[in-house]
């Protein structure tokens, strides 16, 4: 046995009977014991000094357990010793059960799925505490397990909470040294907790993805080779997580994520978003549409321009809108329908927006929008191009990369003046448009979360089709 150990098998503390040491645990020793055909891993306090910051530490760490009781999420305290006077014999202890460290959970060789999805529902329960004011402060590898079917968080020996009394030394350093936020190590008795555990938890991903032994230090950016997971993990996805990663670890801690913001994008990036199919029937449109049309036919192929940090985003919006960029040109009797690499759709839906509310250009947000671009279907019959249906996705970026996110269908027809218009449609100009449906969302370029938000909008766009193909059809008949 380990001379580290002042204890010795068998030897019994309340009704728990020592049975193998677990290894020490800083100012403790933790031994697997059992009681009553329970087994419990048994952290036993060192120090006999109850006016030691160790012996604080140790009764805050049982008062925030006690007060958390059987929280999902968390491994929960089950018993407890805590003497006004500990001796050698009697001295302050805790029982908790025996959890799977994480990294044995895991295994030699995890998916990186499966690490995401670990660390995802700890940031879940981390982000739960946080909204109650708790900070761990002590997130590394060693203090997580899997426990009662799902991962776990233990060990709050540094747990920080609203009513807890400041026990930390000045200038002393606090927290898992590999894993602590830059404020942590140069003045933690003033630093934020929650900040620092999204910078701990974001080393915790990196290690436990990469399976090494610790991370690297200080911010993760993602122009360093050897510091992105790719580097390490084979994955088409890993950039997300990079990005994630960098953020997380910057210098400044008000310009870390949240821990809720940590949560939302590893669950969002754990679930591949999916369009929905669709079996809507457009049969009886295709027949108007065929016997409205003249008979020429013809393909237009609108060239792509991608524009500065828009290139990835709008890109990704091309093979989410194939499927109604496939339904509108069966619909309509064209061999293709090209996509248009421009600002058409948004600039329709601002004018609109001036128009009913005076909210001019697309400053949905008091802060600058420096690019805007929209991936728009574009339809028309040749021979009736004065009717147009506009149908697609627009992003505008902001200078906080916030990227807010319009949909619509749109149609319009060219009108001479406001007493010509269709009845319905609003005059423009010389074009008389209407917004047959549109829906607004917004989240930050080069996100997971943006995936899904893209996702949700072209699926708007597929339910609503039938209303734009409709009103696209009454355009072109009233036009004969």
């Amino acid at each position: 046995m380990s001379q580290h150990f002042k204890r010795h098998a068998n030897e019994r503390l309340g009704s728990w009977r020592l049975v193998e040491p677990l290894g020490p645990g800083g100012n403790a020793e933790v031994w697997k014991a059992v009681g009553n055909d329970d087994v419990v891993a048994l952290k036993i306090l060192n120090t006999k000094n109850p006016q030691s910051e160790p012996f604080k530490r140790f009764k805050a760490e049982i008062d925030i357990l006690r007060r958390l009781g059987e929280r999902p999420g968390l491994v929960p305290l089950i018993d407890v010793s805590l003497p006004e006077k500990p001796t050698l014999k009697n001295p302050a202890w805790l029982a908790m059960p025996v959890a799977t460290p994480i990294r044995n959970a895991l295994g030699r060789t995890p998916s990186l799925e499966l690490v995401v999805e670990a660390v995802a529902d700890i940031a879940t329960t981390l982000a739960s505490l946080a909204s109650e004011g708790i900070s761990h402060r002590d997130i590394k590898p060693d203090n997580l397990y899997k426990y009662g079917g799902r991962w776990a968080v233990g060990d709050f020996g540094l747990v920080s909470y609203p009513d807890k009394e400041a026990l930390t030394e000045e200038g002393r350093k606090l927290g898992p040294l590999h894993y602590l936020a830059p404020e942590m190590l140069a003045n933690p008795t003033t630093a934020a907790g929650g900040p620092a555990d999204v910078y701990s938890l974001a080393k915790t991903l990196w290690v436990l993805a990469t399976g090494q032994t610790y991370p690297p230090p200080g911010q993760q950016r993602v122009e360093v080779p050897t510091l992105i997971l790719g580097a390490y993990v084979s994955h088409g996805r890993t950039p997300l997580l990079d990005r994630l990663i960098e953020n997380a670890t910057a210098y400044d801690p008000d310009s870390r994520p949240s821990m809720a913001e940590m949560a939302t994008e590893l669950c969002s990036w754990s679930s591949s978003p999916r369009v929905a199919p669709s079996s809507m029937d457009l049969t009886d449109l295709s027949v108007r549409i065929a016997a409205a049309a003249t008979p020429q036919r013809r393909i237009e192929e609108q060239r792509r321009k991608l524009v500065n940090e828009h290139e990835k985003l709008i890109r990704s919006l091309m093979p989410i809108l194939k499927p109604l960029e496939n339904r509108i040109s069966s619909t309509l009797g064209l061999g293709q329908i090209g996509f248009r690499l421009h600002t058409d759709l948004l600039n329709a839906l601002s004018e609109h927006r001036e128009k009913a509310s005076g909210l001019a250009g697309s400053q949905l947000r008091n802060i600058p929008a420096f690019t805007g671009l929209a991936a728009n279907i574009r339809a028309q019959i040749p021979g009736n191009d004065h009717i147009l249906l506009l149908s697609g996705i627009g992003a505008t970026a902001y200078e906080d990369g916030v990227t807010v996110l319009e949909a619509a269908h749109i149609v319009q027809s060219n009108c001479p003046n406001q007493d010509s218009c269709p009845a319905g449609m609003t005059w423009l100009g010389n074009v008389a448009s209407e917004v047959i449906w549109s829906r607004t969302d917004s989240s930050r370029i080069g996100s997971a979360h943006i995936e899904h938000v893209c996702v949700e909008l072209a699926n708007g766009l597929m339910n609503n089709l039938r209303s734009a193909i409709e009103r696209f059809t009454a355009l072109l008949e009233s036009s004969r």
